[in-house]
């Protein structure tokens, strides 16, 4: 009987575990990797970005702008398809911001997306997001 409750407890302990790191591995949207898109975009004034960082494999931007609560905000990570040959290599990329809230209100939001193939045949690349001071470490 003893046996049984321990297998019980530590099976049940094991999938949960497995739930939690399978669903963090999940980022919220891909980048898109695409020069014309990449050169189209027109900076937003009102879009700040805070703090870019990599969490459970996911590049993690935090960012604000004025809306009224931001739930009709649209963002996308968008990358140059050119990677500039330093040493380590660097990528361009732009987070886009579409607002068409017509209020004045700061809002702070996040978004994660997944930059895995941004690194390219390099074991390293310096990622550089327009608006963020910061270079950001893509390792393998």
């Amino acid at each position: 009987m003893k046996w049984s409750y321990i297998l019980c407890v530590s099976a049940f302990l094991s999938c949960t575990r497995n739930e939690t790191n399978n669903s963090s591995l999940t980022c919220e949207k891909a980048c898109i990797l695409n020069d014309d898109t990449f050169n189209s975009l027109v900076p937003n004034e009102e879009l700040s970005i805070s703090m870019a960082f990599f969490q459970d494999g996911c590049l993690t931007v935090e960012y604000s702008s004025g809306g009224c609560d931001g739930s009709t905000w649209v963002t996308s990570l968008v990358a140059s398809q050119s990677i500039v040959e330093t040493n380590p290599p660097m990528r361009e990329i732009k987070l886009n911001l579409i607002d068409n809230e017509d209020c004045e209100a700061l809002i702070y939001k996040t978004s994660s997306f997944d930059v895995s193939d941004l690194r390219g045949d390099y074991p390293t690349v310096f990622l550089i997001l327009d608006g963020y001071d910061e270079r950001i470490v893509l390792n393998e």
